[in-house]
């Protein structure tokens, strides 16, 4: 079994600290692709347009393509796949040391 490296356990780390923050850049980044904003219309002479309607499709496109959209859902898949494998003593010991660690990083630490 290969060792993790000291990076690597700081990268983790970082990842499990902004979970919440990355959820929400996903949930974001997915509304971002699927509500396009488009000033212009294309279509000005009123005929039908040339686009194929199949929303399904389209939008497993759209989500499957792009890569700062898979990446984020990677990150948040496997930090919650970690913490879901977890015991319940040790969910509460990385939920005390995440808060700490929170508390620290955003200044509200008063100690």
């Amino acid at each position: 079994m290969n060792k993790l490296s000291r990076l690597d356990i700081q990268k983790i780390e970082y990842y499990w600290i902004d979970h919440k923050d990355n959820k929400r850049q996903l949930k974001y980044r997915e509304w971002e692709l699927l509500n396009p904003h488009n000033d212009l219309e294309m279509n000005t002479g009123g005929g039908q347009s040339g686009k194929v309607s199949m929303p399904t499709e389209n939008k497993a496109v759209l989500l499957a393509g792009d890569k700062r959209y898979q990446n984020l859902q990677h990150i948040v898949n496997t930090i919650e796949s970690m913490y879901s494998k977890l015991n319940h003593d040790l969910k509460t010991i990385v939920d005390m040391l995440l808060g700490y660690r929170w508390m620290l990083r955003m200044g509200r630490y008063c100690g």
